[in-house]
């Protein structure tokens, strides 16, 4: 277990074997901190999700996660059950099984992540093995109360296989918060409002926020569609151990960005649809960003954010399509 120590406390042996009921949790921690995660396979997926979950467990993580596929969403689990709503970060694991009651236990996790951080684990014997049957953590969101991963996972999806309904791809608008302005302006001038809010925090970290990261900003300027995608980019980060976006779109930078020279062209448009092109920087560190904006109704939004027009190789992106080749990936067996 590469960079990750554990303590056991267990109870003695029963007659399925020599494994305890802290078994498939030590195995999924080891999975979820090791190079298994990092080659893209969490527990909670196959094959590792049938060997260490109860039948029910499985079956609700497999449901879940053909409603991502489905839905081009992460289900409705959007962080790391393990690690709970954070990333990465662990190290001191100990496992403690704190109650048994014959084919049932209860396994309680502690170590170092953001602090100090606990969950606890049902355990049960289920054909002929020690299997997780549940997760419980502490949400700081409602004040430290445990949550159950279970009920979680048994939440209604609002479309997909199981509810018998579609799910369509881009999803139908929808409207933005209300305590945020509708941009009904030109596409250009959307473009223009954008960077006057990003370039605020270009060459602050901490207020970098006030831009693409901001809730309030992807409402104000972005499709329900490219939300989703924003959104689900940050939720797969934390669910899956994996920043397949690590630097800011709107500024093209994960650190300073030169704001001089900031210019903004339309390169097309017709009466629906529109790509703005942004362009800022100097010399070999000009940057360019193309925004593809559509009617929304009454008002102009930015659909996806890509490379601009003219890029080549590795330097063609789009936000959407980042999205969905990552979505893709999880979907492979």
């Amino acid at each position: 277990m590469a960079g990750l120590s554990v303590a056991l406390a267990v109870f003695p042996a029963t007659a399925a074997g020599s494994d305890g009921p802290a078994t498939p949790v030590a195995k999924a921690y080891e999975i979820d901190a090791g190079d298994a995660a990092a080659n893209g396979r969490m527990p909670w997926e196959a094959p590792s999700r049938e060997a260490l979950f109860s039948q029910r467990m499985a079956a609700s993580f497999a449901r879940d996660e053909r409603y991502g596929r489905e839905s081009h969403s992460v289900g409705l689990l959007v962080f790391d059950p393990f690690l709970g709503r954070q990333c990465c970060a662990m190290s001191d694991l100990k496992l403690r099984i704190i109650s048994r009651a014959n084919e049932r236990a209860v396994v309680e996790a502690t170590f170092q992540g953001f602090g100090a951080q606990r969950a606890e684990f049902d355990a049960v014997l289920e054909r002929g093995a020690w299997r997780i049957d549940d997760v419980r953590e502490p949400d700081s969101e409602k004040d430290g109360a445990l949550v159950s991963i279970a009920e979680i996972l048994n939440g209604p999806h609002p479309c997909g296989s199981d509810v018998a309904k579609p799910c369509d791809w881009p999803p139908s608008p929808s409207p933005p918060s209300a305590d945020v302005p509708s941009p009904k302006t030109a596409p250009a001038d959307v473009v223009r409002a954008m960077y006057k809010i990003a370039f605020k925090g270009a060459a602050d970290t901490a207020a970098a926020a006030k831009g693409y990261s901001d809730p309030a900003f992807r409402a104000a300027y972005f499709t329900a569609a490219l939300r989703q995608a924003a959104d689900g980019i940050d939720a797969y980060a934390l669910k899956f151990h994996d920043e397949i976006l690590d630097w800011d779109p709107v500024l093209s930078t994960n650190g300073f960005a030169d704001v001089s020279n900031f210019a903004v062209r339309v390169a097309k448009s017709d009466a629906k649809t529109a790509e703005v092109v942004a362009a800022f920087g100097k010399g070999k560190d000009r940057a360019a960003v193309a925004f593809h904006c559509v009617r929304d109704g009454d008002a102009w939004r930015v659909d996806d954010i890509s490379s601009a027009p003219g890029a080549t190789g590795n330097a063609v992106w789009s936000l959407r399509k980042i999205y969905d080749d990552a979505l893709a990936s999880r979907g492979k067996s």
